[in-house]
């Protein structure tokens, strides 16, 4: 486990790499919100929440490409790193010379049916794509998570080895597929590349529709306006009170580990 001027350093780097994102997205015109522990640690303590060594970003997916489409312009110039596709959630990553290498998750929200069935099919082939899409230190961690034992896991492992024979371009192709399927009237969105308990969240479409700017220890950056619906669909009524989520921490750690 990373000590706490470890976990400093990581997220002193981290507030460069949040600047750079933060200001490519205001010169293109690109909307997005922090998402999960980082809207929760900016809501909360005005910045990262005290063990956090990561930082989560969303967007709307027609929002996404664009930032896509902006970032792989001049990521070499920036030096940074853009992975679109990584293990069904893009990543955007920054290592300068003797600093540590930091990263902004990112995750999307697409159209969802407002029928619960078709949702519930929905989630079904997501959950699919994300066992079978899995890598070998996908299983790792999730295995470290500790979420899914015995015969679930079982289940994850045998679904990983039937994709095993699959190219990495043919897998993202089938999850972005399936990612944009059902979208219903287009009153409702979901992240459809979260974990399987939170891409069933399922919000009204204009908690993302507007946008403001929240302190962020010493910077600023966007947060979806209806951010108290989003925090408590996540954490609950209470999300206020401090609750440290040590499954997280594992997972960052390993992760960090295998870099």
């Amino acid at each position: 486990m990373e000590s706490n001027s470890e976990i400093k350093e990581i997220q002193k780097e981290l507030l460069v790499l949040m600047d750079e994102f933060h200001r490519i997205c205001r010169e293109n015109h690109i909307n997005y919100s922090l998402h999960a522990g980082t809207m929760l640690g900016a809501v909360r303590e005005g910045g990262f929440i005290p063990w956090d060594d990561d930082a989560d970003v969303v967007f709307m997916r027609s929002e996404f490409v664009k930032f896509r489409d902006a970032v792989l312009t001049m990521q070499k110039k920036q030096k940074l790193l853009f992975e679109p596709d990584f293990s069904f959630g893009p990543r955007l990553f920054m290592q300068r010379p003797g600093k540590p290498k930091v990263w902004l998750d990112i995750y999307l929200y697409d159209y969802i049916s407002e029928h619960k069935l078709v949702q519930k099919l929905k989630f079904a082939l997501l959950a699919w794509n994300m066992a079978w899409m899995r890598s070998k230190e996908g299983l790792a961690l999730t295995k470290a998570h500790g979420m899914y034992r015995g015969w679930k896991y079982g289940v994850i492992y045998a679904i990983h080895c039937l994709g095993v024979p699959f190219s990495e371009e043919t897998k993202n192709r089938v999850a972005d597929r399936t990612a944009r399927r059902f979208p219903g009237k287009r009153t409702y969105i979901h992240r459809a590349n979260d974990q399987y308990v939170a891409l069933k969240l399922v919000l009204p479409v204009g908690v993302m529709a507007e946008y403001i700017e929240i302190p962020f220890e010493s910077s600023r950056y966007m947060i979806a306006k209806r951010y108290h619906e989003v925090l408590v669909s996540s954490y609950g009524e209470d999300y206020m009170t401090p609750k440290k989520q040590q499954g997280d921490i594992v997972s960052h750690n390993l992760f960090r580990s295998q870099q």
